[in-house]
């Protein structure tokens, strides 16, 4: 970790910068009328890595691996409430990389499975419980034609996620 204020600061710099410059390349692809789709499509990958701080390949629990920064004034506990720490180890999401689980895959696992991939019950519970936190919405959408020319569409978003002001801040 750097720990010197200006080369903190410079990284910061460099970082939402980069995010910038990705983001402004994405766009010109975006408006060219040349064939660049697989160019458009690289670079919004690299706009996402950079934005999350995270490469495509690492799994979305090592989101939950380090407390997230954001702590109320009141005794140093977190937004919910909830203690300092209570993240989940990297070995278990390095196990989880390595083995190929995805969340799609892992949320339809039941917590023996869970405990039998992490190999310990209280592992397997934490998992399980971050991944409850990762958001996901449900989706249900109803097309009725009205006219040749017109349709009506009812779009339902439905959250299935736990909210947590500790991981996703205090507004949602």
């Amino acid at each position: 970790y750097i720990e010197t204020f200006s080369l903190v600061s410079d990284c910061n710099y460099v970082l939402q910068n980069a995010s910038r410059l990705f983001r402004a390349l994405f766009e010109m692809t975006m408006t060219r009328v040349t064939n660049m789709s697989e160019m458009s499509d690289r670079l919004l990958e690299w706009c996402k890595m950079i934005d999350r701080r995270m490469w495509q390949s690492q799994h979305v629990l090592r989101h939950f691996c380090h407390p997230p920064t954001t702590m109320s004034n009141k005794r140093g506990m977190s937004l919910d409430d909830g203690p300092k720490g209570g993240v989940l180890k990297e070995q278990i999401v390095k196990k989880l990389e390595d083995s190929g689980f995805d969340w799609w895959r892992m949320s339809t696992m039941s917590l023996q499975e869970l405990t039998g991939i992490t190999g310990a019950k209280q592992n397997g519970a934490a998992v399980q419980k971050y991944m409850r936190r990762v958001p996901n919405l449900e989706l249900e959408a109803k097309i009725q034609p009205i006219t040749s020319t017109i349709m009506r569409i009812t779009l339902i978003l439905k959250p299935d996620f736990d909210w947590s002001d500790r991981w996703s801040g205090p507004s949602e």
